[in-house]
C-alpha cells in the first residue's frame, strides 16, 4: 500500500512552522546572534554553500 504525502498532518505543520520561524530570526529573537553575525553568516552561506547551522556552529567554535 502506497502512503499518500499528506502535507496536512504533523511534518506539514512543522515545515510551515519552520518556514515561518526561520533559524537566524529565531536565535537573534532569543539574544543567541546578532543580526550582524546572522548577516555576515547568510552572506557566507551564499559564497560557500552549507547549512546556515553548521556555518554558524563553525563559526562560534
Amino acid at each position: 500500500m502506497k502512503k499518500e504525502n499528506n502535507k496536512s498532518g504533523v511534518f506539514g505543520a512543522f515545515k510551515k512552522l519552520m518556514y515561518q520561524n526561520r533559524l537566524g530570526d529565531l536565535l537573534v529573537g532569543k539574544g543567541r546572534i546578532s543580526e550582524d553575525q546572522l548577516h555576515q553568516t547568510l552572506l557566507l552561506q551564499k559564497q560557500k554553500g552549507g547549512t546556515l547551522g553548521s556555518l554558524l556552529n563553525s563559526r562560534i567554535t
